[in-house]
């Protein structure tokens, strides 16, 4: 690229998928095409039902996801290779503070046939290449309940303070 191009867009949030069960919300999130930089402050996943009725409006298990993350920034994004290709490849993605909270309600049936892919499964599928060398996670957290059957006990699980790298997450066998 040698024309610089940045943009960014403060108070940005839309519903997400056609059943809108949830948003997404940032503060602000831009680019620059000199930098090589994508970068997101303040994002949101906001389910737009609390725990019952969320789980009252799928009808079946299902997980309903929270997601509040300080920053991140997607580092060495081949913008080139993204408007030729739609590839996704970038040199390091770090998410700052991220907070990630699931809960489960298990006093629902099963959903007949419709079992989640695994993520590489989720990964190979996609139709363009990705590739991002280096994912950081500082300072996360995530936070898990299920409502368990036949009880009216919940049960909590939570890891935080956790910090992570991860390497070479590709489509490219």
């Amino acid at each position: 690229f040698n024309e610089e191009l940045a943009i960014s867009a403060r108070n940005f949030e839309i519903p997400l998928a056609d059943t809108a069960m949830y948003r997404l919300k940032t503060s602000e999130i831009g680019f620059s095409t000199s930098e090589q930089l994508i970068y997101v402050d303040s994002m949101q996943l906001i389910p737009k039902y609390d725990k019952r009725e969320f789980s009252i409006r799928t009808g079946v298990i299902t997980d309903r996801f929270e997601l509040d993350i300080n920053r991140i920034e997607v580092g060495g994004f081949d913008f080139p290779a993204f408007l030729r290709t739609a590839a996704i490849k970038a040199t390091s993605v770090h998410a700052i503070h991220p907070d990630f909270r699931v809960y489960k309600d298990m006093r629902w049936p099963f959903p007949v046939g419709k079992r989640p892919d695994l993520p590489q499964t989720t990964l190979r599928k996609l139709s363009f290449p990705f590739h991002l060398d280096t994912v950081l996670v500082s300072d996360g957290s995530i936070h898990f309940e299920q409502r368990v059957a036949k009880t009216a006990n919940l049960a909590r699980f939570s890891l935080t303070h956790m910090d992570a790298d991860i390497f070479s997450i590709t489509n490219d066998p």
